[in-house]
């Protein structure tokens, strides 16, 4: 489990974190990834949502500007918008460049996380300046159900860098 000290305080400030949210035609998950991030009991200073040039007639980038609304006295949003379709791996990209904060946490947009996360990884990887990365376990939830169920105690296993290249 975490050593109790790494914890932070709930509902403490924010940690620097740039969550970087990749969107193509997400207009009908993304509010449920940005809530489970409204939610953290550690707030990211950002969160950037890139929109990956979406062929929905503006469905998804009018979906981004109400989620920005929605949840502006949680979250600092900022929108990118891509003139062409690149992909996931582009769009995080074009957001890890402009990321302010010295951690990047990324988030699909058809996903949630623990109201836990960014406190339990930030203060794992605080505590641990050696690792340059890391990544945790995921489970397959329902549409409506929230992810609050599952244990925040975790484990922590070290994998070696060239293992990197046949598995994540």
């Amino acid at each position: 489990g975490l050593d109790k000290n790494m914890s932070l305080a709930r509902g403490s400030a924010h940690v620097p974190v740039s969550v970087v949210i990749p969107c193509y035609r997400c207009a009908e998950t993304i509010d449920r990834a940005l809530a489970s991030i409204a939610a953290q009991t550690a707030k990211p200073e950002e969160v950037l949502l890139v929109e990956d040039h979406s062929a929905d007639a503006g469905l998804t980038l009018a979906s981004l500007w109400q989620g920005q609304e929605r949840y502006r006295e949680k979250l600092k949003i900022r929108i990118i918008a891509l003139e062409k379709n690149s992909g996931p791996g582009e769009a995080r990209n074009a957001a890890w460049e402009q990321a302010l904060c010295p951690y990047i946490a990324f988030l699909d947009a058809d996903d949630s996380w623990h109201p836990r996360k960014l406190e339990l990884q930030h203060a794992w990887m605080s505590h641990h300046p050696e690792v340059d990365f890391c990544g945790h376990a995921t489970r397959q939830i329902e549409q409506d159900e929230v992810p609050e169920s599952m244990a925040p105690e975790f484990s922590v296993t070290y994998i070696a860098k060239h293992a990197l290249l046949f598995s994540n």
